[in-house]
């Protein structure tokens, strides 16, 4: 706490403090500007509003992993994909009644809604998106 409560002191005077860190918690509280580095690579660079901002066209949720996306989506009405093993984002806005689609094509199938988030992501998912086992290490702008 002695260590934030510093680094915290110095923003507010305008000193620049370089921070590398694996708590991103704290880089979303501290931060002006967060560079995600991933072996040795700039993936994602930005104020934390910019990278973590969220779309009210959009949404998240957490499942099994390899659910059936493309079925899912047709229940639904909207594009559904496999961001990494377990963790799903739809490409449409989460209306009362997608979300009830949702939940019921997911009890349907006898599978349990881990977590449902619409807004912004926090810094550790964006984190895991671009690292994580799926991804291909490149950035964004560059994959396929």
């Amino acid at each position: 706490q002695v260590v934030r409560d510093l680094v915290a002191g110095l923003r507010t005077e305008g000193v620049c403090v370089v921070l590398t860190t694996h708590d991103l918690a704290d880089v979303e509280h501290l931060a002006d500007r967060v560079v995600i580095m991933d072996r040795g690579r700039v993936l994602a660079d930005g104020t934390p509003a910019e990278l973590t901002g969220g779309s009210s066209d959009s949404f998240r949720f957490t499942a099994q992993a390899g659910l059936a996306c493309s079925e899912l989506a047709g229940a639904i009405d909207a594009a559904v994909s496999e961001t990494n093993p377990g963790r799903y984002v739809v490409g449409a806005a989460p209306t009362p009644t997608r979300m009830a689609a949702l939940t019921s094509w997911l009890a349907r199938h006898d599978i349990t809604l881990g977590g449902l988030q619409a807004g912004s992501r926090t810094l550790e998912e964006v984190f895991l998106d671009l690292t994580g086992p799926d991804a291909d290490g490149r950035p964004p702008q560059e994959q396929p």
